[in-house]
């Protein structure tokens, strides 16, 4: 059986980087829909509230647990963590992960545990990358030291980072607004993230709901956020419609399609093979019918949008 196949019912912990964007269901129902897409039904639950943080949500996610004991299970728990804004609250984290969700978590059947580590804001320091690592190995040690066997990591934050590498034009469309809340664009990266970490990457099916997904995520980026001048309002959005006019443009021309799926579909490969996820060429190869066999995925897509 394959950790696809076992994953069947998913309790998410967070806060408003779990529960929304809610134009698709909160990340969790973003998911549920790509594993749909990939032939998979998976049930899904949350504990969440605005603001708050695993230590904020111990009690509820205790209460929550134990009221569920004889109507429900699940095979997988997504905790959401961030980078921890400072020595202090990374330790708070850090003990009640050990402490508080660890012993809980031993109660269930063979426990397995994914941390969704978010971002923690739209102006990422030159070292956020690290501290994103050094948080995230921190949280994952206290879980194993706990006796939780099986912990994986979905790093959503490093993919944010990559993406604002590898294009700053696609990057202001991850936001929402200025408090650094994801837009839907970025709700369908996490779930393309969180995906992957679970084992759910066929090919045709996802991508298929990926190219769906896309243009309406596009929407929901904030036109007053984007900031540079030639990147405002009149640019990034077209009118009512609320997508970028250059990709509605590409979209409304038959012609140039390819340019845009190559475009989005490199950038999708890149972010996500650059977080250690197997190859994403496979779940965007019905975009790109036209591609050869994939050697080096991100510089084949490259050379032929050129």
């Amino acid at each position: 059986m394959s950790a696809a196949d076992s994953v069947k019912s998913a309790l998410f912990v967070g806060n408003s980087h779990t529960y929304q964007p809610k134009e698709l269901g909160g990340v969790p129902g973003a998911l549920s829909r790509l594993a749909a897409a990939c032939g998979h039904t998976l049930s899904t639950e949350s504990v969440t509230q605005g603001g708050a943080d695993l230590a904020d949500l111990w009690a509820e996610f205790q209460s929550f647990v134990q009221r569920s004991k004889d109507g429900a299970s699940w095979d997988t728990v997504v905790l959401q963590v961030g980078k921890g804004s400072d020595e202090h609250s990374r330790f708070a984290i850090v003990e009640v992960l050990r402490h508080r969700y660890a012993p809980l978590l031993l109660q269930m059947p063979s426990p397995r545990v994914v941390l969704y580590q978010t971002w923690s804001t739209p102006w990422p320091g030159a070292s956020e990358g690290e501290e994103l690592t050094a948080s995230l190995e921190e949280y994952r040690a206290a879980l194993v030291s706990a006796g939780i066997k099986e912990v994986s990591v979905a790093k959503a934050g490093h993919a944010f980072l990559h993406l604002r590498s590898l294009d700053s034009r696609v990057y202001p469309a991850l936001w929402k607004d200025d408090m650094g809340h994801g837009s839907a664009l970025a709700g369908t990266l996490v779930a393309m993230v969180l995906a992957m970490t679970l084992g759910i990457t066929q090919g045709e099916r996802a991508g298929r709901m990926l190219e769906a997904m896309l243009p309406s995520a596009w929407r929901t980026a904030s036109p007053g956020f984007a900031g540079a001048t030639d990147f405002g309002q009149k640019a990034w959005r077209e009118e009512s419609k609320g997508a970028p006019a250059a990709v509605m443009s590409l979209l409304q021309d038959a012609g140039r399609r390819w340019r845009t799926r190559t475009f989005l579909s490199a950038n999708i490969h890149r972010v996500c093979a650059q977080n250690g996820a197997t190859c994403l060429f496979s779940l965007v190869s019905s975009w790109l019918p036209r591609l050869p066999a994939c050697k080096c995925p991100a510089q084949q897509l490259h050379q032929r949008s050129q």
